[in-house]
């Protein structure tokens, strides 16, 4: 296991960019503070994030750190949790300078596709978890996909995502249970900036638009080609994201499209 300082970890991560890494949405500012609904309980007002200071939600009666943060959100270990945070901000804990460096920017690229890379190769697609879900090993397989036994997804079904090009950018982390939120987790990503599987997708082929990623998965898992098809990545559909479907059937010469 890699070795972490737990208190340079919560000093060089600001609890702001932990609370973007977990997408937590919707905090509003007030005073010196943020205030929201709180992720885990649901309670409305009554989770708050103090920058500086760290969080903590009146209905759960809990809060601290980021690493209890990250802790009760993911239900992890406290070790765990801070390899989470070390893993998605890098092992410098520079989030400015290792999460939102550009891809093509030096040996920054490189730390991302090495960081990835070690999150696919963990990933187990003959878990029994993903039986749960309908999905046989060979399809696990297919998607690059499989249970993830630690990381930010920790206990999730992390599903590479690449882009147009076969690019290796991210992984959705597709909650196992109902509890774990939210449904589909991503680390340093913009959801709405791609569709799921595009870069598989065959020229001239009847496009299937499921409504998640899951859906499409288990569509090939009975019987529908992978070259054929695709999700969006968030629950609402944005005029921007419809574009980008447009455009990948512009390009793909594709002139059917199924629901």
């Amino acid at each position: 296991m890699p070795n972490i300082d737990f208190a340079e970890l919560k000093k060089s991560v600001p609890i702001l960019d932990v609370v973007r890494m977990l997408n937590i949405e919707g905090l509003k500012p007030e005073r010196d503070a943020f205030r929201g609904t709180c992720p885990m309980c649901n309670s409305k007002r009554t989770f708050v994030v103090t920058p500086g200071r760290g969080w903590y939600c009146h209905g759960c009666k809990a809060g601290g750190d980021i690493i209890k943060l990250v802790a009760a959100m993911r239900r992890l270990e406290p070790r765990e949790a801070a390899l989470a945070i070390q893993e998605h901000f890098g092992n410098d804990t520079a989030p400015s300078r290792t999460v939102h460096r550009a891809p093509d920017q030096g040996h920054g690229a490189v730390d991302r596709a090495t960081q990835l890379q070690r999150v696919l190769d963990r990933l187990q697609p003959e878990h029994q978890a993903l039986q749960g879900l309908g999905i046989s090993a060979e399809t696990a397989r297919q998607f690059e996909s499989g249970y993830n036994p630690s990381g930010v997804q920790a206990k999730r079904y992390s599903v590479a995502i690449r882009n147009l090009s076969g690019e290796l950018v991210t992984f959705a982390g597709i909650a196992l249970d109902r509890e774990q939120s939210p449904r589909i987790a991503f680390s340093s990503f913009e959801p709405a900036s791609m569709l799921f599987n595009e870069h598989r997708i065959a020229e001239g082929t009847d496009l299937m638009l499921c409504r998640t990623p899951l859906d499409a998965i288990l569509a090939v898992e009975q019987g529908a080609p992978i070259e054929s098809v695709t999700a969006f990545l968030t629950e609402s559909v944005s005029p921007r994201q419809l574009e980008i479907l447009s455009s990948l059937m512009d390009q793909k010469k594709i002139e059917s499209l199924w629901l």
